[in-house]
């Protein structure tokens, strides 16, 4: 998917709104929950990276699918 594509996905779930934090990061929340945040739009040729937040089981379920295993997916500090 294309990052405009990616935005547009997350802006299409319930409640979702799109903020500008740290100077250029988008983080996408509901109120005042962050669910998903990605850099600025990459430079042509370059690629971006999406972190989302998830509980410990929805993290496990994702790092084990077949499409996570092509992917470079880490845990992040808890919170």
């Amino acid at each position: 998917m294309t990052y405009d594509q990616v935005t547009r996905l997350l802006l299409a779930l319930p409640g979702a709104e799109l903020s500008i934090k740290w100077g250029s990061d988008h983080i996408f929340v509901v109120g005042e929950k962050m669910f998903a945040g990605m850099g600025p739009k990459a430079k042509k040729g370059e690629s971006n990276g999406i972190s989302f937040k998830t509980d410990e089981l929805s993290f496990e379920l994702l790092t084990k699918s077949a499409a996570s295993r092509r992917r470079n997916i880490s845990r992040g500090p808890s919170g």
